[in-house]
This record gives C-alpha cells, sequence and structure tokens, in this order.
C-alpha cells in the first residue's frame, strides 16, 4: 500500500503557504502462512497397496493491514489422490483445483486484521484429507 501526501507550511506573513512535493510513503503489510500434516488412520508408516490417511490444515493470517482479494495458491506434487470434497464446509467454495496444472488455489477475499494474540482463533483455515496409497513401480 502506498501513501502519498504533501505538506503545506502557511504563516500570518504569508498566507498562500508553500506546499512541498508529493512524498510516497509504502507501507507493508505481514501475512502469515503456515501449514500442518497430520496422521489420521490407515497404515503407519506408509505400506506397498494399503491406504494411509492424513489430515493437511493451511492457515492464513495478517497482523498489520487488511488484504483486499487475497489468494494462496498451493502446488500439490502427488496429488493423484486429491479429494475437492474433503476440504471444510466453510472454505470450500473459495477453492478450485486444477488437476492439470495440480495447482490449488485459495480465493481469501478479505483478509482481515488479526492481532497477534488471537491469530489461532481468527485466522483462515482451509483443511482437507490426503489419502495414500503406495504402489511399488510394476504393481
Amino acid at each position: 500500500m502506498n501513501i502519498t501526501a504533501q505538506t503545506q507550511i502557511k504563516s500570518s506573513e504569508y498566507p498562500e503557504g508553500f506546499l512541498s512535493e508529493s512524498q510516497v510513503l509504502k507501507i507493508q503489510t505481514v501475512t502469515k502462512l503456515s501449514g500442518s500434516v497430520a496422521f489420521s488412520s490407515g497404515a503407519l508408516p506408509p505400506q506397498n497397496g494399503k491406504s494411509s490417511v492424513y489430515h493437511v490444515s493451511i492457515a492464513a493470517s495478517d497482523s498489520t493491514n487488511d488484504i483486499d482479494d487475497a489468494t494462496v495458491t498451493l502446488n500439490l506434487p502427488n496429488s493423484n489422490n486429491f479429494d475437492p470434497t474433503t476440504i471444510n464446509a466453510a472454505e470450500s467454495g473459495k477453492v478450485t483445483y486444477d488437476r492439470n496444472t495440480r495447482k490449488l488455489t485459495w480465493s481469501l477475499g478479505k483478509l482481515t486484521l488479526t492481532p497477534v494474540i488471537l491469530t489461532l482463533e481468527k485466522a483462515y483455515i482451509l483443511l482437507w484429507w490426503l489419502i495414500l496409497v503406495l504402489q511399488t513401480l510394476g504393481s
């Protein structure tokens, strides 16, 4: 975000005043994206031909300024078993997934200021289940 400002100095001796050149102040915002993967059920460690289910969580928060039209794009490299229907209901309408590019796009809309103390309570959270089935080459 940029803020542009000009300074004008006036006095009783010079009521028209002096106008400075425009100054641009750049304001930075601090966003945080964190994630976790936790084993849920199935084979642990993963075994050939058996399913292992993991719970994936991604959280986005902002601690300085609101951000309009915030978007998170993730590349899911081994996503053959990714099932978009397992995304949590609160965020499912904001997520698109392209199987050809393996890109998951999460459109947050307005990412509002989240004070550091409240980060876990007010973060935007995307959850889904990942089912992994190992297959040896030639199987």
